[in-house]
């Protein structure tokens, strides 16, 4: 993603609809087109908690008035495995003529438009798949926290040897009033934290699960990159 990122702005412009837009020279024979969103989802107090790209790829031919038809998965991983093979080798524009750079820049804007409903679809699949996994991370920690919780309380009640029903008063024989007063304090700190646990094993769960529960969704166009053959220059 930071790449992909990058490479936008170090080589884009700015479009109505399109935030950005590259032309990136491949060894291909064909011309591919990769749409990217930024898809993120947020929780409670816009707490940002999924943030990834979304792609779509397509073959454009020039000659063509047909709109772009996306590649199936397995050719759209196999553009993206391109273009990260390209961008790795940190490609220049050396070697694509002006007039390819001129036809890319006043077709990105209705090529994008062409593939943004497809990126969109694929969007909503992949904030499912987010949600989902949020979800069950929600619930797993949310578990985590009861056995933690549940641990302590079962370790204050051993301190204090309480059972149901029944409080055993705490002996002093042999302890200096000091040592007393210590031992009374500790205990009434124990009671109180043992009060304030149940509280805790009751809401916090809850509450930590609640952290993970999307309520919003944002997509916003990222860019556009056109992987060009260097056969075509």
């Amino acid at each position: 993603m930071k790449r992909i990122l990058s490479r936008f702005l170090s080589q884009g412009y700015s479009t109505h609809d399109l935030n950005r837009v590259t032309i990136v020279s491949s060894r291909d024979n064909l011309i591919r087109v990769i749409a990217f969103g930024r898809l993120s989802l947020f929780g409670r107090g816009a707490a940002r908690l999924h943030d990834q790209l979304v792609s779509v790829a397509a073959r454009w031919v020039e000659s063509s008035d047909e709109p772009l038809r996306p590649f199936a998965e397995a050719a759209d991983q196999r553009a993206l495995d391109s273009l990260e093979e390209v961008l790795a080798e940190s490609p220049s524009l050396e070697g694509i003529s002006e007039a390819a750079r001129n036809k890319v820049s006043e077709a990105a804007p209705q090529l994008f438009g062409q593939l943004w409903s497809h990126v969109e679809a694929e969007a909503d699949a992949r904030a499912q798949e987010a949600q989902f996994d949020l979800e069950r991370r929600g619930l797993e920690e949310a578990d985590q926290l009861k056995v933690i919780l549940n641990h302590q309380r079962d370790a204050i009640q051993e301190q204090l040897e309480i059972k149901p029903g029944q409080q055993r008063t705490f002996e002093f024989e042999n302890l200096t009033k000091g040592e007393q007063r210590q031992v009374e304090a500790e205990r009434v700190a124990m009671q109180q934290r043992l009060e304030a646990i149940e509280k805790e094993i009751e809401e916090e769960p809850d509450d930590l699960r609640a952290i993970y529960q999307v309520s919003l969704r944002r997509l916003q166009p990222v860019g556009l990159v056109v992987l060009w053959p260097r056969s075509r220059g």
